[in-house]
């Protein structure tokens, strides 16, 4: 632990190269302004790239104050003198923000909201986040229906936010087409939205339902054309990809975050943190009776398109929000 910890105190003062000796820290101001090491080699460059860059900042904003205002931060009572005041002031622990489910994963804090809440931050942050709608419905299948489109999802690596209280909504996911034996009786939904302040992320697009409103939704992703020939639902630039149109007798596939439908596949989602989400429903086969697959919980997939022989189709799957930052 000792070389290693000699090595990184080494490799952070070489990167202060043209700051002058009095300004450098010694190795136990180093350990409290970069924070405890890291075993992740991932984690701990993010760390060190934060918290060195507000050392950096807090050096030269004292170096840009008048004489005036450093003698300023001088403190009789705490007997330190005021360049010191100044950089404790500076590089003071920041307080993590509260809301969702929190989890550490190195030097991340993780917010996971799966149903609505609020984010409350204490002070300025940069964070990264994910967002993702609720997926939409699969078609009903007379004849095949339309897979749903995933939700929109909207990412950001590094968003700068104030300090202040954040409304979380999360959408839920659309319900599948329907029918009693040959009747068809409720339509598919396009999904909700979810959204974090004033981002919002869109609902997918329904897949049309067979021999009925064939013609998939537009929304985040666009959802599949259902039975016969229906045409697909568009997706909004920047949140997802279009559906498929049906072929023939089978239901096109559902856009998905990071691909379009295709045939009766539905679209590729996006993978974070070894996760898929938002991926489109697969349209309905006509030469089989099963009800569609229903979208997994907080993944913002799009329901499958009911197969033949009057199947349901299936709801999509609700939305997520994650926000993740290094303090």
């Amino acid at each position: 632990m000792k070389i290693k910890l000699n090595k990184i105190l080494s490799d952070m003062t070489g990167k202060l190269g043209n700051v002058s000796a009095q300004h450098r820290p010694s190795g136990l101001a180093l350990i409290r302004a970069v924070g405890p090491y890291s075993k992740s080699k991932k984690d701990r460059s993010n760390a060190q790239l934060a918290h060195w860059t507000k050392y950096a900042n807090a050096i030269t904003e004292w170096k840009s104050l008048s004489a005036t205002e450093k003698s300023a931060y001088a403190d009789p009572t705490s007997y330190l003198p005021a360049y010191q005041n100044f950089m404790k002031q500076k590089l003071q622990t920041l307080e993590p923000a509260t809301g969702g489910v929190i989890t550490r994963d190195g030097d991340y804090y993780i917010h996971t909201f799966l149903t609505n809440g609020t984010f409350v931050v204490t002070d300025e942050l940069t964070i990264e986040y994910l967002i993702v709608a609720g997926g939409g419905g699969g078609g009903w299948g007379l004849g095949g229906g339309g897979g749903g489109g995933g939700g929109g999802l909207l990412y950001d690596a590094a968003h700068t936010i104030a300090a202040q209280s954040y409304q979380i909504v999360i959408g839920a996911g659309g319900a599948g087409g329907a029918g009693s034996g040959s009747t068809f009786t409720n339509a598919s939904e396009i999904g909700e939205n979810s959204s974090y302040d004033t981002l919002i992320a869109t609902g997918g697009g329904r897949g049309g339902d067979g021999a009925n409103t064939t013609t998939g939704g537009n929304g985040g992703s666009g959802g599949g054309g259902g039975y016969s020939n229906g045409n697909s639902g568009s997706g909004i630039i920047g949140q997802g990809h279009d559906g498929a149109n049906a072929t023939g007798d089978n239901g096109g596939g559902g856009g998905g975050a990071d691909g379009a439908g295709s045939g009766m596949n539905g679209g590729i989602g996006n993978t974070y943190e070894s996760i898929t989400y938002a991926t489109g429903g697969d349209g309905g086969d006509n030469t089989l009776s099963v009800g569609g697959a229903t979208g997994n919980p907080n993944s913002g997939g799009g329901g499958g398109g009911g197969n033949g022989g009057y199947a349901q189709g299936g709801n999509g799957g609700s939305g997520i929000v994650i926000i993740r930052y290094i303090l």
